[in-house]
């Protein structure tokens, strides 16, 4: 997992391929104000989401295996909980179409980041992820995921 400020997510480049071209799509959004959707560009796509953050569930870890994920926190904030893939028990199977599986994990192998606007975060297959989550209070967020493609070697 990458956790970084907009500003240095460039810097991983080598390692998420297509990044710029994702990124170019994100300030033509920046000059609309962000409208929610799906936009594509080449090599991936992104989706700008709006929305209310859930409780905590620990049966919502997930992981992909065809994208890496790159979540961009533009205004709100979240909760995001890790854990590494050998420290989560599946909860069903993987899901081909939506690239997706879920999975439990137990408090003491998870950790808790708290994600602020400017604040980018990626998760590649291995990394376990809960996002948009909150822990008191419910609270709003717009932000934008973007799917890069895993590299096959």
């Amino acid at each position: 997992m990458i956790i970084c400020s907009y500003e240095n997510v460039m810097s991983y480049e080598k390692l998420l391929p297509y990044l710029k071209n994702g990124l170019d799509c994100v300030e033509e959004l920046r000059k609309q104000d962000f409208p929610t959707g799906k936009y594509s560009f080449e090599g991936g796509y992104l989706m700008v989401q709006r929305g209310s953050c859930k409780p905590y569930d620990p049966q919502a870890f997930e992981t992909h295996q065809k994208y890496i994920d790159v979540q961009y926190m533009i205004q709100g904030g979240e909760i995001i909980y890790y854990a590494a893939s050998k420290d989560l028990m599946p909860v069903d199977g993987y899901k081909e179409k939506e690239d997706i599986e879920f999975f439990e994990c137990t408090p003491e192998k998870e950790v808790e980041l708290t994600i602020s606007p400017g604040t980018v975060w990626v998760a590649f297959p291995e990394d376990g992820h809960m996002p948009i989550r909150y822990k008191e209070k419910e609270n709003e967020y717009v932000k934008i995921v973007m799917k890069l493609p895993v590299k096959k070697e």
